[in-house]
């Protein structure tokens, strides 16, 4: 299970690779930051870390590279990165799942609550 750090920088890494065709790209640190949105909670210290985790846990391959007279990260997508959509989309199915079956336990004790009612009350 991935952090919400890791998910914000996963798929800033995600969209950039399959807008290309060899699904690889080349980034400086500060455009990878400018991608990820305000209202998650990271930061420039934050950002060398979770790559190196998110490699570790194979979702990429990186290498720095120089770009402009500049450090920059080389990615290139592995297979369980690929997988990181179907996994935000799973994650997200189990809990519109779990938001459905607890409408339908209130709306069913609701009801069996009246039932009682009419029968005993």
């Amino acid at each position: 299970m991935l952090s919400k750090r890791d998910k914000a920088l996963m798929k800033v890494i995600y969209k950039r690779a399959i807008g290309n065709k060899a699904e690889t790209f080349v980034a400086h640190p500060i455009e990878l930051l400018d991608d990820i949105p305000y209202t998650s909670d990271f930061s420039c210290s934050d950002l060398e870390p979770t790559i190196e985790a998110l490699s570790l846990d194979d979702y990429f391959e990186y290498k720095e590279v120089e770009k402009d007279g500049e450090r920059a990260y080389k990615f290139a997508l592995h297979s369980k990165g690929h997988a990181f959509i179907r996994e935000i989309e799973s994650e997200q199915r189990a809990i519109k799942f779990k938001i459905v079956l607890s409408v339908a336990g209130v709306i069913g004790t609701f009801l069996l609550g009246k039932l009682l009612t009419l029968i005993f009350g």
